[in-house]
């Protein structure tokens, strides 16, 4: 499951990420792979900024943690609304200082889609669940999308739709139970009864949506929808 992480570092100009091309999980063990990589911008207006850090310890390039976000270990690590960032386990270090830094910003994306024609083109990034759910059309193309394995993103092309179109034709609050049921669905030793949940068992259903949960545009819910 490729994805991209982006942080966006508050009160600064330094953007910071990593790539991940496997799934993310909350089993609170490292994952090794030779392809994963991070990397930051000291100036977020230049591009010639930046550092790219590849992993140097392939049997320590993932940790998954249920307490963490994203932790490409001691490299890149999110916790909360907060990060920090060291060497270990990969060849350089991405920031100038090891301090800890408050995320502004964070996103996390394994689509890419490309809509229009030249000279009229924009790319969106999304979460592939959230696709799945939020259109019918845009189902069908990615059930013919399937993930690649040769580490790259699933990559979609709309040449004949206007970047000024609306093709997310879901009312949000189906997509935000479509979203619900898909995170039951991860955890079926979940209680059927939500209101057997334990806090146990509402921190795993966190867990497994953190990633949609930005996605979600629930300025969009009516006051009755949101309760």
């Amino acid at each position: 499951s490729n994805t991209i992480t982006i942080v966006k570092v508050k009160d600064s100009t330094e953007i910071l990420g990593g790539y991940n091309p496997i799934e993310w999980n909350s089993d609170c063990c490292y994952r090794a792979t030779k392809d994963s990589f991070i990397f930051s911008f000291r100036n977020s207006d230049d591009i010639e900024s930046y550092i790219l850090s590849r992993v140097k310890d392939e049997q320590r390039a993932i940790f998954n943690s249920s307490g963490f976000g994203p932790s490409f270990d001691y490299g890149l690590i999110l916790i909360n609304d907060s990060g920090l960032c060291g060497k270990n386990y990969y060849e350089n270090q991405i920031r100038e200082t090891e301090d800890g830094f408050y995320v502004e910003e964070y996103e996390y994306y394994d689509v890419t889609i490309e809509v229009g024609n030249d000279p009229y083109v924009k790319f969106f990034r999304a979460h592939m669940v959230i696709l799945h759910y939020r259109s019918t059309y845009l189902q069908k193309i990615l059930t013919t999308n399937k993930r690649k394995s040769d580490g790259t993103l699933v990559h979609i092309k709309l040449p004949n739709i206007s970047p000024e179109s609306d093709i997310l034709q879901m009312d949000e609050i189906q997509v935000w139970n479509h979203v619900l049921k898909w995170g039951l669905a991860q955890n079926p030793e979940l209680p059927s009864d939500p209101a057997n949940f334990s806090k146990e068992d509402f921190d795993n259903l966190r867990n497994n949506l953190q990633n949609c949960i930005p996605h979600i545009r629930f300025y969009n819910l009516s006051s009755n929808e949101f309760l």
